[in-house]
């Protein structure tokens, strides 16, 4: 379901304070009762609208420790993710998975590279 803009939930408690009802405003203003009903108590309560929930990507649970991962691989260059999952929490009792060690790797160009032989190769500039 798609989130209601301010505007729209500032036009909501608008209709409510001139009196109509929240079918009303609902159906003025193309939304669910429930919603309209929602954003009325929500005023009445705390004097200002709903604010809606932040979208858009968490804070990874690395953020402070990018210099400790770095200086762990270089190292062990050939350490795998669930290697450095392990001395991550060991260390510095950090818990991450193996997808979001991934993702960070891969954000700062240390990810590794399949090859046939070992599974991978060396991270770039390893020779």
């Amino acid at each position: 379901m798609k989130q209601l803009s301010m505007d729209i939930k500032r036009r909501a408690v608008v209709l409510r304070e001139q009196g109509s009802s929240a079918a009303e405003a609902a159906q003025r203003l193309m939304i669910s009762k429930r919603s309209v009903e929602r954003c009325w108590s929500h005023w009445l309560k705390h004097g200002e609208l709903p604010v809606s929930a932040r979208k858009g990507k968490a804070t990874t649970r690395l953020k402070g420790c990018e210099e400790q991962i770095e200086k762990l691989i270089e190292g062990k260059p050939d350490v795998t993710l669930d290697e450095l999952a392990e001395l991550l929490k060991r260390e510095f009792d950090r818990q991450a998975s193996v997808s979001t060690l991934w993702r960070f790797l891969r954000a700062r160009g240390l990810s590794y590279k399949k090859n046939g032989f070992r599974g991978r190769a060396r991270p770039p500039g390893r020779g």
